[in-house]
């Protein structure tokens, strides 16, 4: 798909969560014509910063309207361990706020004019590839959801939810800042996630359940899904 020069727009969208207001960011490429597929990107433990506003204008130039969301609320943000911490911990420890959030997000990107509601996906760094975890636990119909170096610590409230979207946990790259995460999927993310995960590449896939052997789920990760970028993953699941 070719990407008019200096076609790229941005959006800064408030959307309230009870009785507080979140900030986000939504960038698309309005040289497309018609709705695009939509990705949420979510923050690491020190809120929405300029490292997740550039994932969205990444993914805008792939082609999708990309989306950084907000966790924490319109001008929230963490500046040392002690504050990132301070602003994580009441969501990593209470998982059904931290899943009315991000679902929140999601049914905000969904609203907007440029993206196609029924095409959508997710990532996140740290604790934001928990919080798309999260979202995926949920059941939320999704193409895929992404999490980058993710915090895996399970939500407590959802083991007997079937898991509707792909999952991708890919590693660091270093040229990740350039090009988006790369990296293969680890056995510990997919652990008791009865979630199909698949090579978007050959469309081979397998499903994995609590009776699978984590020993032959480690060896199928590094054979099938360790050359699939993030980039490729959605690429795959959302027709782009």
């Amino acid at each position: 798909m070719a990407i008019q020069e200096g076609t790229i727009q941005e959006r800064v969208i408030e959307y309230p969560i009870g009785d507080a207001i979140y900030q986000g960011l939504l960038v698309w490429d309005e040289g497309i014509s018609g709705p695009r597929p939509g990705v949420l990107v979510a923050h690491a433990w020190g809120g929405r910063s300029p490292f997740e506003d550039d994932k969205a204008r990444w993914l805008a130039s792939l082609g999708y309207a990309g989306f950084a969301l907000d966790m924490y609320g319109k001008g929230i943000r963490g500046a040392t361990v002690e504050e990132n911490t301070a602003l994580m911990t009441p969501l990593v420890d209470n998982r059904a706020e931290l899943q009315v959030r991000i679902g929140a997000a999601l049914s905000t990107l969904r609203e907007q004019d440029e993206v196609d509601a029924r095409r959508c996906a997710a990532m996140g760094f740290c604790f934001g590839g928990l919080c798309v975890l999260d979202l995926a636990r949920i059941g939320t119909p999704l193409a895929g959801v992404v999490s980058v170096h993710g915090l895996f610590n399970p939500p407590g409230n959802t083991r007997d939810t079937a898991i509707q979207a792909r999952v991708l946990c890919p590693s660091w790259p270093r040229n990740s800042a350039r090009r988006g995460p790369t990296g293969s999927c680890t056995p510990t993310a997919a652990r008791g996630m009865r979630s199909p995960i698949r090579r978007p590449t050959t469309r081979r896939w397998a499903r994995f359940t609590a009776r699978r052997p984590i020993a032959a789920l480690t060896s199928l990760c590094r054979t099938s899904l360790q050359s699939c970028s993030t980039a490729e993953f959605f690429r795959a699941w959302l027709l782009i």
